[in-house]
């Protein structure tokens, strides 16, 4: 990816100096060639900001003790949040209930969603709000899922 965008302005740059100017003005051949290119550039952007996007989540999933830690921290957090006061009444009722039954439905609903929609509407700045977004539906269904009982207690391999 970043082999192509060099390659593109040094090709830029070529095609510019190459143009004489008495067939085609500087300023037009410059217009002419950030047209031709625009789309290029503007993939280039979304490939880049989609590839940061997976390999946070890859990190995060992945076995590092990094990751490991992070998610025991996480998890520490939402047990503090989850025996608060602010969402207790919302578990106790039948939506919790549904949701801690179908929680992993949920969350691939949402996950298939917003790849959707980025698929159909492809842009930086929405992408990284629809990850944004997708993790404040993570953090509502945790929230709102009835508890276990086992919350809170290590588990092997994690």
């Amino acid at each position: 990816m970043l082999v192509l965008a060099i390659g593109l302005q040094i090709g830029r740059g070529i095609y510019l100096n190459s143009v004489p100017p008495s067939a085609l003005p500087p300023d037009a051949a410059a217009a002419l060639f950030d047209t031709v290119i625009r789309y290029i550039r503007y993939g280039l952007r979304i490939l880049f900001v989609l590839g940061l996007i997976v390999a946070i989540v890859a990190f995060f999933t992945g076995p590092s003790a990094a990751a490991v830690g992070t998610r025991r921290a996480f998890g520490a957090g939402m047990n503090k949040l989850r025996r608060g006061t602010a969402f207790t009444g919302l578990r106790a009722s039948p939506f919790g209930e549904w949701t801690y039954a179908h929680r992993m439905a949920l969350r691939i609903r949402a996950t298939a969603l917003a790849a959707m929609i980025f698929v159909f509407w492809p842009s930086v700045v929405y992408a990284i709000v629809r990850a944004i977004v997708l993790l404040l539906v993570f953090l509502f269904v945790e929230l709102t899922r009835k508890t276990t009982g086992t919350e809170g207690v290590p588990q092997a391999g994690t």
